[in-house]
């Protein structure tokens, strides 16, 4: 069978004989592994580039039984400037890799693949302070997984409620009746200074185009982000990323 996608490429890995194992997330066919032979080099807009992460392309697919062979690929959107700054660079090698985790193997995900389209972009064109891009992908990934907390009623009592705590192993909104006072000493609960339910909500609803022109405290986005990356670890069992460790969100 002979296809074409546009895909993004997560990382490749070289194997014998001059070739390559590419993991592409594709827009046709989700998370995939597949070989090539095709030279990464010559500058920007050589067929190479398409091979690099971060890039928007179209890749040109043959497969046999199982295996994909990668044999053709076309720049759409170099996404060149991520490498060129280094705090950009960080935080786009964690949104890829965060995703990467969260895809299985061989699934269609075309509205994640939109999501991730749409923060590269933003993230690009945006100059500095991009903790609020990361921190907003993540809200709407968890959406898209279908794993999103509840947070316009009680995990508990059902009862809507416009305002409450965040619970992480609850997975969503506890209104104030149902919260008790040793939980209200847990590491994974979350509230107090800020209106972490408000900010969730909003994050997870405006869209990408939105947020790329927005900002919001510091402090904050260092809260959200603590809540969002216990709750991959608790509900997705998602943790320990190699690039978390590399990038700590915004330079001080």
């Amino acid at each position: 069978m002979h296809g074409e996608t546009e895909g993004i490429v997560f990382r490749q890995l070289p194997i014998a004989g001059g070739k390559r194992m590419m993991l592409l997330f594709t827009r046709e066919y989700g998370k995939i592994s597949a070989g090539t032979s095709m030279p990464q080099s010559g500058g920007k807009g050589k067929a190479g580039l398409a091979l690099r992460p971060f890039v928007l392309g179209k890749y040109r697919l043959n497969t046999k039984g199982e295996y994909y062979y990668l044999n053709g690929a076309e720049t759409l959107e170099s996404h060149f400037s991520l490498g060129e700054n280094v705090d950009k660079f960080l935080c786009a090698s964690y949104v890829m890799e965060l995703t990467e985790k969260v895809l299985p193997e061989n699934q269609p995900a075309p509205e994640i693949f939109d999501l991730l389209c749409q923060f590269l972009g933003a993230l690009e064109r945006r100059p500095k302070r991009f903790s609020i891009l990361a921190v907003a992908y993540q809200c709407k990934l968890l959406q898209l997984t279908g794993s999103g907390p509840q947070l316009f009623s009680c995990v508990r009592c059902g009862n809507e409620a416009e305002t409450g705590l965040f619970h992480v192993k609850e997975g969503g909104l506890l209104c104030k009746n149902c919260i008790s006072e040793e939980e209200s000493k847990e590491h994974l609960h979350f509230g107090g200074r800020f209106d972490i339910i408000a900010m969730l909500k909003y994050l997870t609803g405006i869209p990408m185009s939105k947020i790329e022109k927005m900002d919001a405290a510091e402090e904050a986005l260092t809260v959200l982000r603590n809540l969002l990356e216990r709750y991959f670890a608790y509900h997705l069992e998602i943790r320990d990323l190699k690039s978390g460790s590399l990038w700590q969100g915004d330079p001080r």
